[in-house]
């Protein structure tokens, strides 16, 4: 191949200004820069929009208008438990800091004909009742999702 030495110091130079370069740029970009343990922001996790009520969880909650501008939103409902379970919840979204008896900006109903199996899960689409119009509910992050049981139903109670 005709490799020499000036090959191989000049592929380490390549390699050491991309590892600087790579150094550089991830203290000022955010996600990308080297923490301690304890310095680390609170994880985005933290902050989903989701409510569970025993072994029921409803999230992953996504507002939109149908054709006819009626308020819909979709949402995800998961059993974790190891027998079938059937829901029928109210759903109430509420600013995070909110107290309980404070107003929901938003409701919708989740009432499953049909029980959710043993670890399973399931899309919803319903009618979604706002306090306002879904451009003045305030970001994902800044919701919190409050659980009502309407009725119990099935093998257990929610």
């Amino acid at each position: 191949m005709g490799l020499r030495a000036r090959h191989y110091w000049a592929f380490a130079g390549v390699l050491a200004a991309s590892v600087i370069g790579a150094v550089v740029l991830s203290d000022g970009l955010p996600g990308l820069r080297f923490e301690e343990p304890g310095e680390a922001e609170s994880s985005p996790v933290e902050t989903f929009a989701i409510g569970v009520r025993g072994p029921i969880e409803v999230s992953g909650i996504r507002p939109y208008y149908d054709e006819e501008y009626q308020a819909h939103v979709r949402a995800f409902v998961a059993n974790h438990s190891r027998t079938a379970q059937s829901v029928a919840l109210a759903v109430l979204l509420r600013v995070r800091e909110a107290s309980q008896q404070a107003p929901p900006l938003a409701t919708f109903e989740v009432l499953l004909s049909d029980p959710l199996p043993p670890n399973g899960g399931r899309e919803v689409d319903v009618g979604l009742q706002t306090m306002g119009t879904l451009e003045s509910l305030p970001p994902w992050d800044q919701l919190r999702v409050d659980l009502e049981v309407l009725a119990a139903r099935g093998d257990q109670s929610l």
